[in-house]
C-alpha cells in the first residue's frame, strides 16, 4: 500500500511538470506567432496598440508560468516543510495540552486527599461528648432515638481515674438515662483499663447441671443491644469496641452479682492516641503482636467450645440433644448479625489507634 501511494505520488508529480512545461513551450509559440502578424518596417503606421498590448500580455504569462515552472519544485518542498512544522507544532501543542492536563488533575486528587487528611485528623481528634438535642419534644426526634427501643435495658459505667475519660463516661451516662435504659448507678473509677471504650454483654451462661436449658435468649438479647450501643458511639466518631466481659485476673466472668446476666457492662478508658505515619519497625511489631491476638482469640473461643461440649456430657442422651438444638438454632439466628457487626467494629472510620503494646 505504501509503495503504491509512493508512485502515484511520483506519478502526479511528473506529469504537473510536464504540464507546465507543455503550457511554457505554446506560450513560446503563441508570442512567435503574434509577432509574426507584424508588419515591417518597424514601427508601422499599420500596428496597432492594441495588437502590442496583448504581445505585452501573452509575454508577461508567459514568464510567470516560466517561473512557476522553474520555482514549483522549491515552492513544494518549502510548503512541505513549513506543513511539517505546523504538524510538529500541533503535535507539540497537544502534548503540552494532555501534560497540563494531566497536571491539573493531579493537582486535583491532591487537594482532595488533603482536604481528606485534614477531615480525618479532626475527627481522630474531636472531644469524646455526645450532643444532646430534641426537636419538639416528640418520640422520633431526638438524638438517642437509635436507643430508645432498648429501653429498660440494665447497664454498668467503669471510666479510669480521669477528667477526660469521666467526662465521657457521664456523657454515655446521661444519654442513657434520657433513652431509659436502667443505669446501675453509682458509676465508679477502676484502675488500669484499656485505652477507649469497651462494650461487654455479659457472658453466656454455662449449662445447667441439673438439665435445663441455659436461657441463650437473654445472651442473644445482650449482644444485639451492644452493637446499637456501638453503632451509636461510632456516629459520634467514637473509638468503641465489643469485648468479652473479665476479672481482674483476665478470665472470663460469669458472676452475676457483678454482671447479670442480660446486662451490659461500659467500660471508659483514656481518650486512645492516634497515629497517622507508623514506622516501618513499629508497624511490623504491630502486625506481630495482632497475628498474636488473633491466635489467643481463637485458642480462647475453642477453649469455650470445648468446655460447652464438656458441660453437655453430664446430661442424658435426650437432653443433651435438646440444648445442642437449642444453641444450634441461636447461633443461625444471630450469625449474620455477628457478621455484620465484625465488620463494622473491626475498622471504626480513619484513625489508626495506637496499640496498647507501644
Amino acid at each position: 500500500m505504501g509503495t503504491f501511494l509512493l508512485l502515484s505520488k511520483s506519478s502526479a508529480t511528473f506529469w504537473l511538470h510536464a504540464s507546465e512545461a507543455a503550457l511554457f513551450a505554446f506560450g513560446v509559440l503563441l508570442v512567435i506567432g503574434l509577432i509574426g502578424e507584424i508588419k515591417l518596417p518597424w514601427p508601422h503606421p499599420r500596428f496597432e496598440t492594441f495588437e502590442l498590448l496583448v504581445i505585452i500580455a501573452v509575454a508577461g504569462e508567459l514568464l510567470g508560468d516560466a517561473g512557476v515552472f522553474v520555482f514549483s519544485g522549491d515552492l513544494q518542498t518549502i510548503a512541505g516543510t513549513e506543513l511539517a512544522q505546523v504538524t510538529t507544532d500541533v503535535g507539540n501543542t497537544r502534548t503540552a495540552a494532555d501534560k497540563a492536563a494531566g497536571a491539573a488533575e493531579r493537582a486535583s486528587k491532591s487537594a482532595d486527599k488533603a482536604k481528606s487528611d485534614l477531615i480525618n485528623l479532626a475527627v481522630c481528634n474531636a472531644p469524646r461528648v455526645i450532643s444532646n438535642w430534641w426537636i419538639g419534644g416528640k418520640p422520633g426526634q431526638s438524638y438517642v432515638d437509635p436507643l430508645t427501643p432498648m429501653a429498660g435495658q440494665i447497664v454498668l459505667i467503669e471510666f479510669v481515674p480521669d477528667a477526660e475519660a469521666r467526662r465521657a463516661a457521664l456523657n454515655i451516662a446521661r444519654a442513657l438515662v434520657d433513652a431509659k435504659w436502667k443505669l446501675q448507678t453509682p458509676i465508679r473509677p477502676v484502675d488500669w483499663l484499656a485505652d477507649g471504650v469497651s462494650v461487654q454483654p455479659s457472658a453466656p451462661p454455662p449449662p445447667s447441671k441439673n438439665g435445663e436449658t441455659p436461657n441463650l435468649d437473654s445472651w442473644g438479647r445482650a449482644n444485639d443491644v451492644a452493637g446499637k450501643l456501638l453503632d451509636f458511639l461510632h456516629s459520634y466518631n467514637w473509638e468503641a469496641r465489643r469485648e468479652y466481659p473479665t476479672d481482674a485476673q483476665g478470665k472470663l466472668m460469669r458472676d452475676p452479682k457483678i454482671l447479670p446476666d442480660g446486662a451490659i457492662r461500659i467500660r471508659v478508658g483514656l481518650y486512645p492516641a492516634a497515629v497517622y505515619i507508623t514506622p516501618s519497625r513499629q508497624q511490623h511489631e504491630t502486625e506481630r503482636w495482632l497475628e498474636e491476638q488473633r491466635r489467643k482469640q481463637e485458642k480462647f473461643e475453642a477453649e469455650m467450645k470445648r468446655r460447652w461440649e464438656d458441660g453437655l456430657k453430664a446430661f442424658p442422651p435426650e437432653r443433651r440433644a435438646r440444648l445442642e438444638q437449642a444453641h444450634e438454632e441461636w447461633e443461625i439466628r444471630n450469625k449474620k448479625e455477628w457478621e455484620k457487626r465484625r465488620k463494622t467494629e473491626m475498622s471504626n472510620g480513619p484513625c489508626q489507634v495506637l496499640n496498647p503494646l507501644f
